[in-house]
């Protein structure tokens, strides 16, 4: 698989590339391997949560068209095990901001039928024999740069963020019921990217206000 590390719009490496360099920095074995099928735009489903190609890899392509083919099916080529596999899962902020697109569905529809086809994929996921995950809310984004300079209404993004992140420690409660061997760590990425623009320059930051 071909790697790359600085394919973001920030033009630096992957968040999940950050994880994997502090770990293999503490440890001398140096042998934390990265599969990534993230996709920028991607959604849990194109068919709920339109993207804006059809090259752009959703969480249901992902698992269905990437991962099972390329990890599952031929597994002896990439020996992972249920034991020493973490799943890292970041799905919701395509998912709410398509929701202008959808007008049709009422908000609880539209969450119901998003947390439905979110779980089912994840035991997908673990009927392929993960068990670790690590889930990831939306962060807080009234002030990211996409939703100031399309003068979009904050009012909006917080009444679904704030609905999404309630919603998903719940069906991760009732997924852990049926999944009692899975273990899910669920990151509140809102509170964190919250804390890190409350007090950038704490950590080295310059720029906030605008798009990198």
């Amino acid at each position: 698989m071909e790697t790359l590390r600085d394919s973001t719009t920030s033009s630096g490496p992957n968040w999940v590339f950050y994880l994997s360099d502090i770990l293999n920095s503490t440890s001398s074995k140096n042998d934390i391997k990265i599969y990534n099928f993230a996709s920028g735009g991607a959604s849990v489903t194109k068919e709920i949560s339109p993207v804006y190609s059809d090259e752009v890899n959703t969480f249901t392509k992902q698992v269905r068209e990437l991962f099972k083919p390329k990890m599952v099916d031929v597994k002896d080529q990439f020996p992972w095990n249920s034991k020493n596999s973490l799943f890292g899962i970041w799905f919701g902020i395509n998912d709410t901001g398509n929701r202008k697109i959808t007008d049709d569905l009422s908000n609880e529809d539209y969450e119901a039928m998003t947390f439905l086809m979110y779980f089912r994929l994840l035991d997908e996921l673990y009927q392929s024999g993960a068990r670790n995950f690590l889930i990831i809310n939306i962060p807080d984004l009234q002030y990211a740069p996409f939703v100031v300079s399309n003068g979009d209404d904050s009012s909006f993004w917080m009444e679904k963020i704030a609905s999404f992140n309630t919603l998903l420690p719940k069906y991760i409660k009732n997924f852990q019921k049926t999944h009692r061997d899975a273990n899910i760590f669920l990151y509140d990425a809102f509170d964190e990217f919250r804390y890190i623009r409350d007090n950038y320059s704490q950590f080295g930051i310059e720029e906030v206000d605008n798009i990198c």
